[in-house]
């Protein structure tokens, strides 16, 4: 991923204790590797009876989407850690946390927190006459902090095609592809090569991450749907404001069965 020109990575947050930082560094490097940004969090400004530090808790956590929880016996007697823990795990989805064992060797601790990561990678396959509504959703995944492609903000070098063809390949393999679809969208060469690619690159796989969003027109959308899409269950955005429909599809994404 880290050779992806669109993933800036995935801001995860790691929740551990300061005690088993050595270990905790091994997998802050794995996700480096592969193009993630992971978040270690030790406050030596705030000591254990610091009033500030309940509410900084909250608020961070609030603020994020992603989350790694590092078990331990050191962080079994941090109250804090434990705070962070029982947080997440009250209030964020549970398909947006994954709970690691640090006594795993390193590669089964990767193997469990990769589900994760792939949950949180999208690309946007759109039309030009759709780049409004796309941008929307782009800025709402970046704001959760998805790792996204969308060809208008993410290139910015010559050699798009082969970008893009890497960008899409990445989505196929590990996360969501979202194709925005609109009347333009189903006319347009572009966007069915891209569509194209994706189900080729897919093969015999359940095609579960590819995810059909009409943006536009669902009436005639409907009437014009390829042989290949009408058997994918749409997410229709149309209806409604634009920032709760954006809202339910994030939501939709974080509950997703993924193949």
């Amino acid at each position: 991923m880290a050779d992806n020109p669109a993933a800036d990575g995935i801001w995860i947050f790691v929740s551990h204790s300061n005690l088993d930082f050595a270990k905790v560094k091994l997998i802050r490097d794995e996700l480096e590797k592969e193009g993630h940004k992971p978040l270690l969090f030790f406050l030596k400004c705030l000591n254990e009876k610091d009033p500030r530090l309940p509410q900084l808790i909250r608020d961070e956590i609030k603020a994020r989407t992603w989350f790694v929880l590092c078990n331990s016996d050191n962080a079994k007697n941090s109250p804090w850690v434990q705070e962070e823990i029982r947080i997440v795990e009250t209030t964020k989805p549970k398909e947006t946390f994954v709970s690691i064992d640090l006594k795993w060797d390193l590669d089964v601790i990767m193997s469990e927190i990769r589900p994760l990561l792939r949950r949180a990678t999208v690309f946007l396959s759109c039309d030009r006459e759709d780049w409004d509504i796309a941008s929307l959703i782009y800025d709402a995944l970046l704001e959760q902090d998805y790792s996204v492609f969308f060809d208008r903000k993410s290139l910015q070098a010559p050699g798009w095609e082969h970008a893009t063809h890497n960008a899409l390949e990445d989505a196929v393999k590990t996360g969501f592809v979202l194709l925005l679809l609109s009347p333009d969208y189903l006319t347009s060469k572009w966007c069915k090569a891209e569509r194209e690619s994706a189900f080729e690159m897919l093969g015999s796989k359940p095609i579960s991450n590819v995810v059909p969003v009409i943006v536009r027109d669902p009436a005639t959308v409907f009437l014009q749907l390829p042989p290949d899409l009408r058997e994918l269950q749409c997410v229709d955005v149309t209806q409604g404001s634009a920032a709760e429909n954006v809202t339910r599809l994030l939501r939709d994404l974080k509950s997703r069965p993924m193949a």
